[in-house]
């Protein structure tokens, strides 16, 4: 599944099943997971890849529209999600070193999708990561 979500010219939607299965493993047997956690590194990396890809809307800043954006289908939304769900089904001792690994060179990007997905991801692990994180936002988000 891994190298499916990596893998170039494969469709997105296939992408994001390969991790929707991995995401709902680890919610239906996170022991396991924690015990074969050797994987999480690769699963916490390609679901901030899928962040990344948030698309660029040059309207945005002089839309009226403030309704949510109804597309569900986008690999960041799949990334934002598969975060949110790993970190409520594993816990932050299991996913927030993951995510902290990656976050500071994020927030240094000087591309933007990169610093948003850093926030994003803060954002999305947070409820499951809260214990964990409380102590070190300040360092993490100052970085």
């Amino acid at each position: 599944m891994l190298k499916v979500m990596v893998t170039e010219g494969i469709e997105d939607s296939w992408k994001q099943l390969s991790l929707e299965m991995l995401v709902t493993v680890a919610e239906n047997a996170p022991a396991m997971v924690r015990k074969h956690s050797k994987y999480l590194p690769r699963i916490v990396t390609q679901g901030l890849q899928f962040m990344l890809e948030v698309e660029d809307d040059p309207d945005w800043l002089t839309a009226d529209n403030t309704e949510a954006d109804d597309d569900n289908s986008s690999n960041a939304i799949a990334g934002e999600t598969s975060l949110d769900r790993l970190a409520n089904a594993l816990g932050g001792k299991a996913i927030l070193p993951h995510i902290i690994a990656n976050i500071p060179q994020m927030f240094q990007s000087e591309d933007w999708h990169y610093r948003h997905a850093a926030l994003m991801a803060i954002s999305a692990v947070g409820e499951g990561c809260v214990k964990q994180m409380e102590p070190i936002l300040g360092e993490v988000v100052g970085a």
